[in-house]
């Protein structure tokens, strides 16, 4: 609700995504078989998201004024979202694939859907 400019909110994530999904000490980890050193570089991903979505609050901004810092905080997260998902997918590939599918990159769509829906 808080993106008004969708346009340059998908621009946005597109050249964000042009920086590449690698992460050279992962791939180097998973060449080793290092598993729980990998899972602890995508858990410190995830932590930084959170914590960067805790401190910018995007929906606390003023979706009219603010709207560059709006789009650019929550494109850079969705970013890094797409990446950790990636890089689960080894682990759990369905979640992978309920983000990837949430984050539609390709038809430029977010879907509002729970990925752990509360019982």
């Amino acid at each position: 609700k808080q993106i008004t400019n969708w346009e340059e909110f998908w621009k946005k994530l597109d050249k964000n995504m042009e920086c590449g999904i690698g992460n050279r000490e992962y791939e180097k980890l998973f060449e080793n078989l290092q598993l729980y050193e990998i899972l602890q570089i995508i858990l410190t991903r995830i932590r930084s998201c959170d914590e960067t979505l805790a401190k910018s609050q995007p929906w606390k901004l003023n979706k009219t004024t603010e709207q560059e810092k709006i789009i650019s905080t929550l494109s850079s997260l969705c970013k890094e979202i797409i990446v950790c998902a990636k890089q689960l997918a080894p682990f759990l590939p369905s979640t992978k694939e309920v983000i990837t599918e949430i984050i539609d990159v390709e038809n430029k769509k977010i879907l509002t859907k729970q990925i752990f829906p509360r019982k």
